[in-house]
């Protein structure tokens, strides 16, 4: 990207321009080329996937860029308000608008550096992990031994594995009785279910479902802990219905994400597409696309962005909240043993999305781009410092 209008730019991102550099950057926002840049830009960074600020500057940021999309479309009232002419607000109101919806952070180089004490000769990779079957009598069956394109008939079920998806299907010999079994993944694994009926179900690390050998004719019903995304099969005659807890998630074909990890405090449904209903033992309610509830000790609902909700599905972190919450997703994904919190952490928070394809260190040091936050890894410990 040109130097002078990255600075620029930059400078109105942070509300540090004159007047005369304000003008100038106006000025060039008229010329097709620093719009093509810029779009450059935007793409490499989204390839990259590394972006992080804390919350008060994503907020500035986004308020920034939202002020230059008005002035972009704005009609001049006087001729001391300078404006874009029609043939070039096209492409730089697409321009902005990609940052805003982004909320990518291209201009790393002007935040805190790293802090070089993070023991990066030191590393915590992440684990392997693995996924498991435990059967109704017990008997468990690693799933990572089943090659692809393997079957395997065990204890009323026909197991199979299809590039990375598991399936099974009831054996025509299997019991009228209904029998549970449980798939379990462990830190630093997922893992993706076929049911019987084609409902689909991806299970994010340390968590684990209980679903029957066969679902009966009039209802098809599942127990989670942890997280996972359903894809549901419609049956308007046998409504889905996931068990959490004390909440059920009852649907008849649609997509969501359930999170009910037993270390934290609320159990949150995201809709995806279609309806559910969600029930708690206080009330029930019915979600619209792209709403979430929060059953704890009320049941509460509230707007949400899914595809932060659903990024551990897509490879990614998406950070936005406080950096004890965010070590607690870290250690779901890498081998850490202990945490060790040192300082005023209560009201530091981060906002940051960051691929789940790198190292421990990796993370940590973008992490100490957000600000006055230092992190040390002694052996399978980490270290926080604000």
């Amino acid at each position: 990207m040109n130097k002078t209008f990255e600075q620029l730019l930059d400078g109105y991102l942070t509300d540090t321009l004159s007047a005369q550099e304000l003008s100038t950057f106006y000025d060039m926002l008229e010329n097709p080329d620093h719009a093509a840049l810029l779009a450059a830009a935007i793409d490499q960074a989204a390839r990259e996937k590394s972006f992080v600020g804390n919350v008060d500057q994503e907020l500035g940021r986004r308020q920034s860029l939202e002020r230059l999309q008005a002035r972009i479309h704005a009609t001049p009232s006087s001729p001391n308000i300078h404006t874009l002419s029609p043939g070039r607000r096209w492409m730089a109101a697409a321009t902005i608008a990609v940052l805003i919806a982004a909320g990518i952070y291209l201009w790393q180089n002007h935040a805190r550096p790293a802090n070089k004490a993070l023991a990066t000769r030191q590393d915590i990779a992440a684990v392997k992990g693995s996924a498991t079957l435990t059967l109704s009598n017990g008997t468990t069956i690693s799933l990572d031994s089943l090659h692809n394109g393997a079957t395997v008939n065990s204890h009323g079920l026909q197991l199979s594995m299809q590039n990375g998806t598991f399936s099974y299907n009831p054996d025509s010999d299997t019991k009228t009785d209904i029998t549970y079994h449980t798939i379990s993944t462990s830190r630093g694994r997922q893992f993706i279910l076929t049911l019987p009926d084609g409902s689909t179900v991806t299970l994010n690390a340390s968590s684990q479902i209980r679903f029957p050998a066969a679902f009966p004719k009039n209802k098809r019903e599942v127990e989670i802990s942890g997280e996972a995304y359903f894809d549901i099969a419609k049956n308007a005659d046998a409504p889905f219905i996931v068990s959490a807890g004390d909440v059920k998630v009852q649907v008849l074909g649609t997509s969501f994400n359930v999170k009910a990890y037993t270390d934290e405090a609320n159990i949150a449904t995201t809709l995806v597409s279609g309806a559910v209903r969600v029930s708690s033992p206080q009330k029930s309610i019915v979600l619209e696309p792209g709403q979430q509830s929060i059953a704890g000790s009320d049941l509460a609902v509230r707007n949400v962005d899914i595809s932060e909700t659903i990024a551990w599905k897509e490879g990614r972190f998406e950070f936005y909240g406080n950096i004890k919450d965010i070590m607690t997703q870290l250690q779901r994904w890498y081998d850490i043993s202990t945490v060790e919190y040192q300082g005023d952490i209560a009201k530091y928070e981060v906002a940051a999305t960051i691929s789940r394809s790198k190292k421990l260190s990796e993370v940590l040091e973008l992490l100490e781009k957000t600000g006055n936050i230092h992190f040390i890894i002694e052996g399978n410990k980490v270290i926080v410092k604000i």
